[in-house]
């Protein structure tokens, strides 16, 4: 499964693509949401994740510019931010949230999962929250500690 990682924080950047890359995942990453968009060639990443908070081009700009090409809009995405009132936007941005920190395997299920629901293009808002409580369930499972990068997010 190809995924591109979209983080400006290169130490949380670098840990994801590390993660992702160990999970078996084949990862291109980008520093903003302008930069991005000069990723996506084809073939398009099987999904995206994207942080909320950048310069440049923030997810939200980024998450709407692809929306409104029908080919780009298609390519499921997962926000992974600090901030907890994104969760609230997901149905309106047409992806997946889940909030910092989050652990591994809870991270690799969201991703799996708006892959598996992305034919239909259909987002269920309630996979962060699932994700999330799985998460607790599985106190083992190592936690991806990364830092938000920004106070604010």
């Amino acid at each position: 499964m190809r995924v591109l990682v979209v983080d400006d924080d290169e130490d949380v950047r670098d840990a994801l693509v590390g993660i992702l890359a160990e999970e078996g995942f084949s990862v291109e990453a980008a520093c903003d949401g302008r930069e991005a968009l000069t990723t996506l060639v084809q073939p398009l990443p099987d999904v995206i994740l994207l942080d909320w908070m950048m310069p440049t081009m923030d997810g939200i700009e980024f998450r709407g510019t692809l929306l409104k090409d029908p080919e780009l809009a298609r390519v499921p995405v997962v926000f992974l931010t600090a901030d907890p009132r994104l969760t609230a936007r997901s149905g309106e941005l047409k992806a997946n949230v889940l909030c910092k920190p989050v652990k591994v395997h809870a991270l690799v299920a969201a991703l799996r999962g708006a892959v598996e629901l992305a034919p239909d293009r259909k987002v269920d808002p309630t996979l962060g929250a699932r994700v999330h409580r799985a998460s607790d369930d599985a106190d083992a499972s190592p936690s991806v500690s990364v830092p938000s990068g920004h106070a604010s997010e």
